[in-house]
């Protein structure tokens, strides 16, 4: 029994399964952790929903052959990890005093593609970030207290397009991401930056 690859999901609580079909005798899907509800027990390909947030929810694939079910039976399981949110902070202060240094944002790391475009209160663009200029940005590791977790990245260090700090102040932002070959609609919001 295949029953697929283990996979994390991002702002959405169903997943197709893919299970290989069995060659002979039957084939069935069990939750054995956390929650899923399974649309169809005998599809190897069917859908499940209502996957629990941040935990890990894993099915078991059998395919059983004979007439006694248990005779020959062999399984596999899959697990699906659900990550139903973008954590964005609303404000950092990059003064040196090792203390929100960054604008970091949870989650962002399992996009395949972003950009976050920053504009100032006037509505002109100050920084645009994406996939591709991310490490461009200037950072250091020792004023992250507790370095980043395995799912947040630094996304603004507070700087504009020609390298200067930008002064204190509310600044706004549109988040556009791609995770999983979806492309989400645009995130928008405000973050302060405060320098004192």
């Amino acid at each position: 029994a295949y029953a697929g690859e283990d996979t994390v999901l991002f702002l959405i609580n169903e997943a197709q399964l893919r299970a290989d079909p069995p060659t002979a005798g039957t084939g069935s899907w069990e939750l054995t952790n956390g929650n899923g509800i399974i649309g169809d027990v005998h599809d190897p390909t069917t859908m499940v929903s209502e996957l629990g947030l941040g935990q890990e929810n894993t099915f078991r694939w059998t395919v059983s052959n004979g007439e006694d079910e248990g005779l020959c039976q062999t399984s596999q399981d899959v697990t699906i990890v659900l990550r139903n949110e973008l954590k964005r902070y609303n404000g950092f202060s990059p003064n040196g005093d090792i203390s929100n240094e960054y604008f970091i944002m949870q989650g962002l790391v399992y996009a395949d593609k972003f950009s976050i475009s920053i504009f100032n209160a006037l509505g002109n663009l100050v920084r645009t970030i994406d996939q591709d200029n991310v490490d461009e940005l200037v950072i250091d590791p020792s004023l992250i207290t507790n370095g980043l977790r395995d799912d947040e990245m630094v996304v603004w260090d507070g700087r504009a397009k020609n390298g200067n700090m930008v002064p204190s102040g509310t600044y706004y932002y549109v988040l556009n991401f791609t995770v999983y070959q979806i492309d989400y609609p645009p995130l928008k919001g405000y973050v302060v930056v405060e320098r004192e």
